[in-house]
């Protein structure tokens, strides 16, 4: 592994961050499929449903469709608006 590849690597570890791609995401004819398409999340499970579809076009890169879970915010009561001067 290259000095950029271990500097991207220690640096999505200090930040916490969770990979989502875990399959080969780059086919070329004649090549070693790999994986060159990272996606990545600041919350473990916040995507599901990973899906790998076919290339568009003459792309070599398949299409990542996803699901996002999100969970709606708590709503907070109902204040009145205040300004604060300083």
């Amino acid at each position: 592994m290259g000095v950029f590849e271990c500097t991207f690597f220690e640096r999505t570890q200090d930040l916490f961050l969770f990979q989502n791609i875990f399959s080969e995401t780059r086919y070329r004819h004649g090549d070693v499929p790999s994986r060159l398409d990272y996606m990545f999340t600041d919350e473990e499970g916040l995507i599901n449903d990973v899906d790998y579809l076919s290339p568009l076009g003459k792309s070599d890169h398949v299409i990542l469709s996803w699901l996002v879970i999100v969970e709606p915010q708590e709503s907070l009561p109902n204040r009145q608006q205040k300004f604060v001067f300083h």
